[in-house]
């Protein structure tokens, strides 16, 4: 098993935060020492693009750091962070990201932790996905607790998409 399952989220979390503050010369040298399984390295990366997403070229690393953790890493609890979705924003891989997500079920359909993390990611912008990955894992583990966070999670998004909706419709 890789190193990454067995760290605390905490951890993980404090890896981001500490990438927040790091300078662009800090953080071009970080990318020149990563190797295939930098995961920590990559974490800090993460963060540091976080916090400075301005350039389009910020923005395209950031989006090849979640590619890479998907690819490698899908049953990863901490990819259900919000650093990690991606939304269907103009210019960005919201489409590339939901068929990595799909190809990452579909190697694993019965995967606790790739589906919900899958379902997260498609609620950002396709709230009928978000419910089908949901229910799969209801049929798998119908009394996980962090399930009834997703199906909150997709009936706020559904709310919210609604009310949009309704406002951009009504009559002034």
């Amino acid at each position: 098993m890789n190193p990454i399952y067995e760290r605390d989220p905490e951890e993980l979390d404090n890896w981001v935060r500490s990438g927040h503050s790091m300078s662009n010369k800090d953080a071009l040298e970080l990318e020149c020492l990563l190797k295939d399984d930098s995961y920590k390295e990559r974490l800090q990366l993460l963060g540091y693009y976080v916090a400075h997403t301005v350039s389009i070229d910020s923005r395209h690393r950031y989006h090849e750091l979640i590619f890479w953790f998907i690819d490698r890493y899908p049953d990863l609890e901490f990819l259900r962070r919000g650093f990690f979705r991606v939304s269907r924003a103009p210019g960005s891989p919201y489409e590339q990201i939901t068929d990595l997500w799909r190809n990452k079920v579909a190697e694993d359909p019965s995967n606790i932790n790739v589906l919900l993390s899958a379902a997260y990611q498609a609620n950002m912008s396709d709230i009928s996905l978000a419910k089908e990955y949901a229910d799969r894992v209801q049929q798998l583990a119908p009394d996980l607790p962090s399930l009834k966070r997703l199906y909150s999670s997709i009936a706020n998004h559904e709310e919210i998409v609604r009310q949009f909706t309704v406002m951009k419709f009504e009559e002034p």
